[in-house]
């Protein structure tokens, strides 16, 4: 089991018996985010409950209202009540994620071990303002670095749509002109991101003879990134819906 594995049974436990409105992943570092009215509940996933996982527990304290660590349930209870009894004494809570037919049925297969304490966040920083509907609604929680959604990537992709609909190509003023880009200094920044060697694949860079630098999609890489366009966005929609 990966801990990806982990994020659609809890997805659906956080909306149907934890009642939050929605369910965010990879936010800030913290693996799943449900929202509950203003309270916010911070759960790390784990393949087994480990130091790692409870010291980035630890580490989310402040960050939102609840922090979970939730893992799948250990068949050797042996040192149950020692873990249990420490995690309780850092104020986190815990749960078990167990895949047999009854708790899949009931719970789809989370079950609340004890709750922690409700935390006393930041006063200088808040998750609600590291949120983006359009990253973590979509994103897996627990899924590695490269297969998550970024504001970076979000960044190109729109790029990528944006010259895909003007053939011709457009100056970087053009460009951000119908782009919001996550940049603080959008034009610097994204002239620099453009002309990484990374994006040599799908773009193309030239001067106009009026010595305008115009930027375009290349048409070796136009004919099939509509198709996976539309593939992604129809994916985006779904998940947005359920």
């Amino acid at each position: 089991m990966k801990e990806s594995d982990l994020f659609e049974p809890l997805r659906e436990f956080l909306y149907q018996k934890m009642g939050c409105q929605q369910v965010y992943a990879e936010v800030n570092d913290i693996d799943v985010v449900g929202k509950h009215g203003n309270v916010y509940v911070g759960i790390e996933m784990k393949t087994s409950l480990n130091f790692k996982v409870i010291e980035q527990a630890i580490s989310r304290k402040g960050l939102v209202d609840y922090v979970f660590i939730l893992v799948p349930e250990p068949k050797n209870q042996h040192h149950r009540k020692f873990i249990l009894d420490w995690i309780k004494g850092l104020g986190i809570g815990l749960m078990y994620y167990n895949a047999n037919p009854r708790t899949i049925t009931e719970t789809n297969g989370v079950k609340i071990v004890h709750w922690g304490k409700r935390q006393r966040r930041s006063k200088y920083f808040h998750i609600a303002d590291r949120i983006n509907d359009e990253i973590h609604l979509v994103n897996i929680g627990g899924s590695k670095g490269g297969e998550t959604i970024t504001e970076y990537k979000l960044t190109i992709e729109k790029i990528k749509e944006c010259l895909y609909f003007h053939r011709t190509g457009m100056t970087i003023d053009e460009l951000l002109d119908n782009v919001q880009t996550h940049y603080a200094n959008p034009k610097p920044s994204t002239m620099a991101t453009l002309r990484a060697k990374w994006n040599e694949d799908w773009l193309e860079i030239f001067t106009t003879e009026d010595k305008k630098l115009k930027y375009c999609m290349k048409e070796s890489y136009r004919e099939g990134y509509w198709e996976e366009h539309k593939e992604r966005r129809a994916e985006i929609r779904a998940k947005n819906r359920s």
